[in-house]
């Protein structure tokens, strides 16, 4: 007979696990309050708090005062709109706390030999999704939970008739992952910004590829948490030297648009000719709408960093990687996320135009519905006399891709 595994008292668990008698996790908010949609608080925690980087070794609490050690960088406001939203969407479809078990190689597997070839086309990085992220995600738990996550997601898409169960295991991977990385991405360091790096990647694949149905009921086609979750990869924006430099290089080359920004306004247009005609009557537009001077000149600044989007895809080295359609969400400022929040019609044009760009990268799968709903999302909430506004859009809209020769085709 085995011996008996040893069982590890949860010492420093929060308050409602307490009260109810049940093993807590001890991460803020706990598993337990997450799936129930509870306040999670530690109000009885005495001296400890579960590790950052999710090994089990114990830290001061937030309350106490650290010895030593970079002090907590605030998190961007967005972000934390984001992961909250994201957190609290998926903790109801989460489902109870467990131990790894054997399902979880069957995710690892799957992902090793066929979920990391469709993250992009290239095989510097596809050998940084194959054999970097894993090994970084040794020393960070919840690294490996969003390998797992996206992996289920992926399998999900490809194989519908058990849809339900792999949905179930992603989302279970996501929000285990979620509750740590909330805790680390406080206290970001050059030792771990490549994990959160990953992670927040993974966050946008997982959240393209995931909950298509509710998005496409959400205003503005759930473009907002879109935004918001490419947005919260700038809350790492001073380890960007560091990361360009490190074994995460071959991402920032490729998928962030590399050299592309550097070529000439002036050059000839295949896959969306008469698109300077587009962006010139649309900055037409932004000075005859009633706009505020700083919401003027936000919607000018996210329309420029839009031509440079449309720019890099035109004459970016093909095959063309997925990551270049994020540009433009890193590239706006965090006031033209707020008029799209208001609904404010000439940001919800902007983000049509964006919706046309998005299509052109529809053959990878997370991003393959994306563009649509968007575009539905757009006309469903923008005023009747905006609408010849989307004939632009509408026409892009109205091509396929060929995934091969990425050239637009008339369908």
């Amino acid at each position: 007979m085995p011996p008996r595994r040893s069982h590890k008292k949860s010492r420093n668990g929060c308050d409602q696990c307490k009260s109810r008698r049940v093993k807590c996790d001890e991460v803020d908010p706990c598993i337990n309050c997450t799936k129930r949609g509870l306040s999670c608080t530690y109000g009885r925690r005495s001296t400890a708090t579960a590790s950052p980087n999710g090994t089990g070794v114990d830290t001061p609490n937030e309350s106490s005062t650290p010895s030593a050690g970079p002090a907590e960088a605030p998190v961007p406001v967005q972000t934390n709109v984001a992961l909250d939203l994201l957190q609290h969407n998926i903790a109801e479809r989460a489902f109870s706390m467990r131990e790894w078990s054997g399902s979880d190689i069957e995710l690892m597997h799957h992902y090793s030999t066929v979920t990391y070839k469709t993250l992009t086309f290239t095989k510097e990085i596809r050998k940084v999704w194959k054999t970097v992220v894993p090994k970084i995600a040794y020393s960070y738990e919840f690294l490996m939970h969003g390998i797992l996550s996206i992996a289920a997601a992926h399998l999900a898409y490809l194989k519908p008739e058990k849809q339900g169960h792999y949905v179930t295991a992603s989302t279970f991977h996501m929000a285990l992952g979620l509750q740590t990385f909330r805790r680390v991405i406080r206290c970001p360091t050059q030792d771990n910004c490549s994990a959160l790096f990953s992670f927040s990647t993974i966050i946008i694949v997982w959240n393209c590829a995931t909950s298509v149905e509710s998005r496409e009921k959400s205003p503005n086609g759930g473009a907002m948490e879109l935004l918001h979750l490419c947005r919260g990869v700038m809350g790492l924006k001073e380890f960007f030297p560091f990361l360009s430099n490190s074994v995460l290089r071959p991402l920032f080359m490729q998928d962030l648009g590399g050299t592309a920004r550097s070529l000439p306004t002036h050059t000839p247009y295949r896959m969306f000719p008469d698109v300077q005609e587009a962006a010139r009557r649309l900055h037409e537009l932004i000075d005859q709408e009633p706009l505020a001077d700083t919401e003027a000149a936000t919607c000018h600044h996210a329309l420029t960093e839009l031509e440079k989007a449309f720019r890099e895809v035109e004459h970016a080295k093909r095959p063309r990687e997925g990551g270049l359609v994020l540009g433009w969400p890193l590239g706006i400022q965090e006031g033209f996320i707020g008029l799209v929040e208001q609904q404010q019609p000439v940001a919800l044009i902007l983000l049509a135009y964006y919706g046309s760009l998005l299509r052109c990268f529809r053959h990878f799968w997370f991003f393959e519905k994306q563009a649509d709903v968007l575009l539905s999302g757009v006309t469903a909430i923008l005023p009747g006399q905006y609408a010849l506004w989307l004939d632009w859009p509408m026409r892009q809209y109205a091509t396929r891709v060929d995934p091969m020769g990425w050239e637009l085709v008339p369908c």
